[in-house]
């Protein structure tokens, strides 16, 4: 059973976040209520919700603040960069979002900008250190490339920009595994001092049947945040755990 979210900050464990998606925002309220309690983060699918328009807005930014009350952090993952969305994010990042993830494969320009309004909003927080981290994801669904590969990518994101790289691969074999564990923990050997620290931290694990014992061993090899369902129905990856798992 996973552990509460006391005990990991007792314990100084992984960061457990839950992954919502929803097409309205009655249902992303219920599910985020469901996730009281379990949660250090809820990721917020932006991509499914009607939030290019100004109601749209005025409900995120309602949503994210009864996230705070409830002591979770947010992260919202955005996938199409399209014009309205891409404004949308700008603007969530204003609400106070937490974490925005995007394709590390996105426009340059645009990352950019984003990255340049998360500093941004350091300077309008009470701590420079609360201002919201960029995530930039790489996912491969179909196999796990060399260390040299991934270490590579990682580089990329940091050159990027990024507070926090994501590197999410698929698991063929078991062996697999090891190579994200690898990855992890000669990141580790060079840890950075903080998550807006010159070094980016890192998240990774692999998909798949096979990736699944990578989930769970990822945290303590460094892996910043895991990643698992409110239940079986709401997996959002091959091979993601639940929270009864």
């Amino acid at each position: 059973m996973i552990k509460s979210v006391s005990e990991r900050q007792r314990a100084n464990l992984y960061r457990l976040c839950i992954p919502l998606q929803a097409q309205t925002f009655e249902e992303l309220e219920t599910k985020i209520s469901q996730a009281f309690g379990s949660a250090d983060l809820v990721e917020i699918w932006l991509d499914q919700l009607p939030v290019a328009e100004k109601a749209g807005l005025e409900k995120l930014e309602k949503i994210i603040a009864a996230a705070h009350m409830l002591e979770m952090e947010v992260l919202l993952l955005l996938r199409s960069l399209a014009k309205k969305r891409f404004q949308t994010l700008l603007e969530a990042i204003k609400y106070g979002a937490d974490f925005v993830d995007i394709d590390m494969t996105s426009n340059p320009a645009l990352i950019k900008k984003i990255v340049r309004a998360a500093r941004a909003t350091g300077a309008a927080r009470v701590s420079p250190s609360n201002r919201t981290s960029i995530i930039l994801s790489c996912h491969n669904f179909t196999r796990t490339p060399p260390l040299v590969e991934l270490k590579k990518i990682a580089a990329s994101g940091k050159k990027l920009g990024a507070d926090i790289v994501k590197i999410i691969t698929t698991a063929r074999k078991p062996r697999d595994n090891l190579v994200i564990f690898k990855l992890l923990a000669q990141s580790l050997a060079h840890p950075p001092a903080g998550v807006h620290a010159h070094a980016p931290a890192l998240i990774a694990h692999c998909m798949g049947e096979y990736g699944k014992i990578s989930r769970i061993l990822a945290p303590f090899y460094g892996s910043y945040i895991s990643y698992v369902a409110l239940d079986q129905n709401s997996r959002t990856a091959p091979g993601q755990l639940t929270l009864n798992h």
